[in-house]
């Protein structure tokens, strides 16, 4: 599928059950003369806008995001930092789309039966995140959270990679029941509601409280259970850049990442 046509299916995906989408873009982003998020309400003709922001990604290093309208309930969950083959397995399953941000790493757009409130898909979200064991993001968990738009590139400095439309599965799968998560929480041993192993690798997320709390206390349990699972300093920084950069933690990726520095010094000094 040609980069455009990704942009226009998920686009086109998303507003069947929205009413409203918001484009972003982060404009020479990791760079001295980077602009903060620049957000936009996406009009019903949005083909200039798609025009204009691939020109900015290809001309201005900028970072093109999407996300359902915060000002309204609907039934979009939103689940980062998944390994490709659980996504896959998780919209064999349930009504979803899915977008590789980079090799074997994607994002989800999790179609639920009803429209939720962002509270309510804050707490959804979180214990999906605490089904999942270790396989997606606890700082993604907020009602409101951008994610990329497929068909254009990472062009943070270092990283240069399609992100890609890879499975729509909201025609064929039914969508997610959050009944049971609404209701109540989810104990440390629950079978998985998302048909991934129950015991994955990098248990644990429970008892570092990465399903509640604030966003940065969410960050920092994800430094901590990342840490122990031996991965490298450097990949849990850019991890939390880019979560901070998408909501808006820091005006500048420079300044995110300062703030990524940091919760990882401390989520270190927590460990010793």
């Amino acid at each position: 599928m040609r980069p455009e046509t990704q942009a226009i299916a998920m686009i086109d995906a998303l507003l069947k059950n929205c009413g409203e989408l918001d484009l972003g873009v982060i404009k020479n982003i990791g760079r001295p003369d980077e602009n903060p998020m620049f957000p936009r309400p996406l009009p019903t003709d949005y083909t200039k806008l798609m025009s204009w922001a691939r020109w900015q990604n290809a001309q201005k290093n900028a970072n093109i995001y999407i996300r359902p309208s915060p000002r309204e309930p609907h039934p979009w969950l939103f689940l980062d930092d998944v390994p490709t083959a659980i996504a896959h397995g998780i919209a064999g399953k349930y009504a979803a789309l899915i977008v590789e941000t980079s090799p074997r790493n994607c994002q989800i757009r999790l179609l639920a039966d009803r429209s939720l409130t962002t509270p309510e898909r804050f707490a959804v979200q979180s214990q999906l995140v605490t089904l999942l064991a270790g396989n997606a993001d606890p700082a993604s968990t907020a009602g409101d959270k951008w994610g990329r738009l497929p068909g254009f590139r990472n062009k943070k400095p270092g990283r240069d990679c399609w992100t890609d439309f890879i499975n729509d599965s909201t025609s064929r799968a039914r969508r997610f029941d959050p009944a049971h998560l609404l209701a109540g929480g989810v104990k440390q041993h629950s079978s998985p509601a998302v048909g991934v192993p129950s015991s994955p690798q990098g248990g644990g997320v429970v008892s570092l409280g990465c399903g509640g709390g604030s966003e940065s206390e969410r960050e920092f349990a994800f430094a901590c259970h990342s840490l122990r699972r031996g991965e490298q300093d450097e990949s849990i920084i850019n991890k939390i850049t880019d979560r901070a950069v998408a909501r808006d933690k820091r005006k500048t990726v420079a300044e995110a990442r300062r703030y990524a520095e940091l919760t990882v010094s401390n989520a270190r000094k927590n460990l010793w």
